[in-house]
């Protein structure tokens, strides 16, 4: 097979390169690899993630750098635009993703999976509440999404391998806004699991906090689902209902109740119809 790596980065000048001589030493130890190359997406960091990169002159290594931040997803998206080779192997720059497990993988995409998922088995140092919290919002998704099809558990879910037919439908998506994670999903495709133990973080901090989960969150369900449209028709019919009320009441004071400036009865009932409406 031909692979390509995607590693998208943010201010990871501390790991990007033994992130990317890690990943060259194990792929180059994989038989079933005929060639490969990593391409390093760069979020626009701060720092000299980029010339990191650039320096190590490597001829199967690349670095993009997007002209703004964008995010995980963004970059990811970016660098899938760029792949030409059978399937694409999506990893973090922390070196948290332990790519012992790639052989495995690959055999799970040669019998025929087109999205393998790389699951970690345990969610160890996090706090006890953000691991529940993390499970209970992937079950809830799953339910309002319809997502529950895949069987496979998002809430352990880390790096992940793509077919070339995957990478071409993403690719044809338009969607500048949408949870990459949730759009593979929705795609149907043939999908399977390997698992994992995740290691610690080499240097820094996670890039990933509370405001990236709940923008997360924001993307999936307008994305996948019909929640929100759901929603609409009940609160709607409620709205409509309260307004054609409220305008009878206005029309009755206008005869027998209390007296209210001229013209106030007739533009208050035009607007609680039609915007109830």
């Amino acid at each position: 097979m031909n692979l390509s790596v995607l590693i998208p980065a943010l201010n990871e000048e501390d790991n990007i390169e033994e992130t990317v001589r890690e990943t060259t030493s194990i792929i180059k130890e994989i038989r079933e690899i005929e060639s490969y190359n990593i391409i390093v997406i760069d979020d626009h960091s701060a720092d000299s993630t980029f010339k990191t990169v650039a320096d190590l002159k490597e001829e199967n290594v690349v670095c993009l750098r997007l002209s703004r931040r964008g995010g995980s997803n963004t970059a990811l998206r970016t660098g899938l635009s760029q792949v030409s080779s059978d399937a694409a192997l999506c990893i973090s720059a922390d070196g948290q993703d332990d790519l012992s497990c790639l052989k495995e993988m690959i055999l799970k995409w040669k019998c025929g999976a087109k999205i393998v998922w790389a699951l970690r088995r345990k969610r160890t140092n996090e706090p006890f509440i953000y691991k529940i919290l993390a499970k209970l919002f992937y079950i809830i998704l799953g339910r309002i999404t319809d997502n529950n099809g895949s069987g496979i558990d998002q809430s352990r879910a880390d790096f992940f391998l793509l077919d070339k037919l995957v990478i071409n439908a993403v690719n044809r998506c338009g969607e500048n806004i949408t949870s990459l994670f949730g759009l593979l999903i929705w795609l149907g495709f043939e999908q399977d699991y390997v698992e994992y133990d995740r290691r610690v973080r080499r240097h820094g901090k996670s890039k990933w906090g509370i405001t990236g989960s709940f923008r997360m969150v924001k993307m999936w369900i307008i994305a996948f689902s019909g929640v929100p449209l759901k929603i609409m028709m009940p609160l709607g019919l409620i709205v409509s209902i309260s307004g054609l009320i409220f305008a009878v009441r206005i029309s009755y004071n206008v005869y027998f109740g209390p007296s209210v400036p001229v013209g106030w009865s007739s533009i208050m009932v035009a607007i609680l119809v039609i915007g109830g409406i």
